[in-house]
């Protein structure tokens, strides 16, 4: 091994350098570790788990898999930097070539001839002007504008961490002279190099696009929030900023994004003398799904509608379309075993994705594959997911919900839905302690629904099979009224 990963990993170090697990009683972990059922699929992968009975230390575990069946790239070629200008960004290309070329469930191409794929925003970020050191702002309906837009997915930061956004006072500005980089906050400078890198024209970020308050036009841009994600050319993820100014590339030790790779000298535990790669089992969650950016509740709509997706985190890129999970330590896909999560989500974005040509494409052959039980998974999630202004609730998960509502017959209503509307208010929190009401949600939102509540939220199932009559205080059956 060049370097333990299980240390590497449970004795992580805090702000101070110092071991966070060293003030700690000892012993810290226990572990197991087990040989995994055989099967087609496993081919004989082992797991490995630590536990703690210590209530600050969270369990780990690692997935062995025998030999080195997945290409894993050399240290050379992952280079120190996620910055394409540093390492060529061949990967990124590879990948886009391929989704574009040869993913037959990925539609999302410049050339895509589908009803209503001629979609644009109504402004976009032109990032060729012919001066490198300026872009402009421009008015899709008055500009003549060819070809595929790129969007961005960042974070905004407390109020303090101010950047530059188009309001009324400065937009005449912003068309006609245009906008200089050194204005831009890194998230948007890099955004707009990552743009330039994939030779697409056009970016879509919503500060500058969408003209804020005061005397904004938010509330009928985000009407359309569904609609701009779902016909871009890539999503552009700042997945490790929590602010505009933590920009999107990042310096790294290759040896410390690799996998391990480790031959076993005796036969101990099962492991034979043979080649392994050891790997972090929760690898998507934590280095993806646990970045700051997917905390966020409007950014889950962002992710659910985009065709593509390039994730740059802490310490590699993402990669995420309809058919492919991957990132720069696994280039050509995660290992089938890590890959739970990224396959549920990439089957529900590519149902939805082609909801758009087939109102049956929400619509499987039973309740399991129903479009409602997306919408429960997608409720589970959303909520797990943080909203600075709990105001927000249902307006930042209304792209989705739209989608679900306009290739059904159902009324939509503060996150539920009209049809068996009585078996919806079993709906529960998971964490108490996570949850709370906010007495002034329930002006817009009335109790009995799940967005009155901050804090995960789990969703109750429709029945199968029903024998039972519910009615209303007057006799009539329950309902909602739109207004």
């Amino acid at each position: 091994m060049d370097r333990c990963i299980f240390c590497s990993l449970l004795y992580s170090t805090d702000s101070t350098g110092e071991l966070s697990s060293s003030r700690q009683a000892w012993p810290l972990y226990h572990w197991a570790f087990r040989t995994l059922p055989r099967g087609r699929e496993l081919k004989g992968s082992m797991i490995l788990r630590f536990w703690s009975t210590q209530p600050t230390l969270v369990s780990k575990s690692f997935r062995f898999f025998p030999g080195n069946d997945f290409h894993i790239p050399s240290s050379n070629e992952l280079q120190h930097s996620t910055d394409p200008k540093e390492s060529g960004g061949y990967q990124i290309k590879e990948w886009m070539e391929t989704c574009t070329r040869h993913h037959a469930g990925c539609s999302k191409n410049p050339d895509d001839k589908r009803p209503g794929a001629s979609f644009l925003p109504t402004r976009l970020i032109d990032v060729d002007t012919g001066d490198e050191n300026v872009v402009r702002l421009i008015e899709t309906k008055i500009t003549k504008v060819k070809g595929p837009y790129c969007t961005l997915s960042h974070a905004w930061g407390p109020p303090e961490k101010k950047f530059l956004t188009t309001t009324v006072w400065n937009m005449a500005k912003h068309l006609l002279n245009g906008i200089k980089m050194s204005e831009l906050p890194p998230n948007f400078q890099q955004a707009i190099e990552i743009t330039r890198f994939l030779k697409i024209r056009y970016i879509w970020i919503d500060s500058l696009v969408i003209v804020q308050e005061p005397y904004g036009d938010f509330v009928k841009e985000g009407d359309l929030m569904h609609k701009v994600y779902r016909y871009s050319y890539c999503n552009i993820v700042a997945a490790d900023s929590s602010d505009g100014y933590g920009g999107l590339f990042r310096k790294r030790d290759p040896h410390a994004v690799l996998p391990v790779e480790f031959r076993a000298t005796e036969a101990t535990y099962g492991l034979g003398k043979k080649a392994w790669t050891i790997v972090p089992a929760d690898l998507w969650e934590r280095e993806l799904l646990n970045s700051f950016i997917y905390t966020r509740g409007w950014v889950f709509q962002e992710r659910m509608l985009s065709p593509r997706i390039l994730h740059f985190t802490k310490h590699q890129i993402f990669w995420d379309c309809n058919t492919l999970s991957a990132c720069e330590a696994f280039p050509t896909g995660l290992p089938l075993h890590l890959d739970k999560k990224a396959s549920t989500d990439r089957h529900w974005r590519g149902r939805l994705d082609q909801s758009q040509i087939s109102s049956r494409a929400l619509c499987g052959a039973n309740d399991d594959e129903s479009s409602y039980t997306f919408w429960m998974s997608a409720v589970q999630n959303y909520t797990d997911c943080n909203l600075t202004n709990q105001g927000d609730k249902t307006v930042a998960i209304w792209s989705v919900a739209k989608l679900l509502r306009d290739i059904s017959s159902e009324e939509y209503v503060v996150g539920m839905w009209s049809t068996f509307l009585e078996e919806q208010l079993a709906w529960r929190v998971r964490d108490i302690d996570r949850s709370e009401r906010f007495p002034e949600l329930q002006i817009d939102i009335p109790s009995w629904s799940w967005a009155s509540i901050k804090g995960p939220i789990l969703p109750q199932h429709r029945l199968a099979m029903r024998s039972y009559k519910v009615k209303n205080h007057k006799g009539g059956d329950v309902s909602f009224t739109i207004e």
